[in-house]
């Protein structure tokens, strides 16, 4: 039998919260929580919810008292029935059915349609974010508030705060993302990285920063960029690009810099800061724009690129694991377009444009060892 009594006074505190959209993202947790622990629980919840929805009880906190709007609940869910009362017991089971039918239909849209709620009545707590996160073996499109399309690579994320377009237009990245951002020449799109932000009004651009890289990389398509260090709060020191260039920053100073084909390179400025000038940087002039962002359609165009560089890629888009066996074939270029291939197809078309290239796949892992006798019959050639 459910007991509305069981129920501790700041999980009772925790639903009315719930209930008036006023919830904070750590109580919604607890709350989430205390929902799991038992079946009596959830049906509990689900209960008391129905029973809010449907008895038409105060939406905001500020209508009602708390306390008083406990002992409402209470009466309505009072599941202590008399037994001399069997007419009123037949009357309650079949109030009740109604209620959990209810139950089910609002448990069909969750707390998603609850935090849509709340954020479009700007119920939300101030410190709310919303987070996307692309796991390994997949990629994903997102709507943005204002507008703005975004494209998340494999084992990406981006996170913006609840209050998104209304001041500010504030996205922060981990690993790779395409934006197609919506033009408000008032609210500056900018995505934060630890290291380098990047700044647009309205324009198409690729931004790569994966933690565990060594470089970052921002490619425009079209429109107009700035580049600054994200620690630089005076957002003078700056570096605009034109369509068809691509920034690339290398993490550490004596790092090699990766050739990029038929283009040439410049550093027009050099952005500098209170703490220190960023120079480890190039910018590449004339790049084909879709070699930086045909990962997110359905053609993936890969144009003379070296297996250390492109292993990666498909470890992030496949979910799998390279090992090189010889040092020898990170410096191996590749080239394709890539559409709905499975991982096997690729290997077998890197077999075919290297043959001195042998591959083996062992659950999870793809070890690439060159073979010997083919590569001396090549190098003799």
């Amino acid at each position: 039998m459910l007991n509305p009594n069981s129920i501790n006074d700041e999980i009772k505190g925790l639903i009315i919260c719930y209930l008036t959209g006023d919830i904070s993202r750590d109580q919604l947790q607890i709350l989430s929580q205390w929902i799991h622990e038992s079946e009596n629980n959830k049906e509990l919840f689900d209960t008391f919810k129905s029973t809010w929805i449907l008895s038409g009880m105060a939406n905001t906190k500020d209508q009602f008292s708390e306390n008083q709007s406990w002992e409402n609940l209470q009466k309505k869910l009072d599941f202590e029935i008399d037994d001399s009362e069997q007419e009123s017991s037949i009357k309650r089971i079949l109030y009740f059915k109604k209620l959990r039918t209810a139950a089910i239909w609002l448990l069909f849209f969750g707390l998603g349609s609850l935090i849509t709620y709340m954020v479009s009545s700007n119920r939300m707590p101030q410190n709310f974010k919303t987070e996307i996160t692309v796991p390994y073996g997949t990629k994903t499109t997102a709507k943005l508030p204002d507008g703005s399309t975004v494209y998340l690579n494999a084992g990406s994320t981006i996170i913006y705060n609840q209050d998104f377009n209304k001041t500010k237009r504030l996205v922060y990245l981990s690993g790779e993302a395409y934006f197609k951002v919506a033009t408000n020449k008032s609210k500056p799109f900018e995505v934060i990285t630890p290291i380098l932000t990047v700044r647009a009004t309205g324009t198409k651009f690729n931004v790569k920063a994966y933690p565990n890289e060594s470089s970052i990389t921002a490619t425009l398509v079209e429109g107009k960029i700035d580049i600054r260090k994200t620690t630089d709060q005076s957002n003078t020191n700056k570096i605009e690009l034109k369509p068809k260039q691509c920034f690339v920053y290398y993490k550490t100073e004596n790092q090699t810099k990766p050739s990029v084909q038929n283009v040439t390179y410049s550093k027009p400025v050099s952005i500098k800061t209170d703490e220190e000038e960023l120079t480890n940087y190039n910018v590449y002039n004339n790049v084909k724009t879709e070699l930086y962002t045909s990962w997110s359609e359905d053609n993936w165009v890969i144009e003379s690129e070296t297996l250390r560089t492109f292993a990666p890629k498909i470890e992030r888009r496949f979910n799998m694991i390279i090992r090189f066996e010889d040092e020898e074939i990170k410096n191996y270029k590749f080239s394709a377009t890539i559409q709905k291939e499975t991982i096997d197809q690729i290997l077998q078309a890197l077999k075919i444009a290297t043959p001195m290239i042998n591959f083996k796949i062992v659950k999870d892992t793809i070890h690439l060892e060159l073979d010997r006798k083919i590569k001396q019959k090549y190098d003799t050639k």
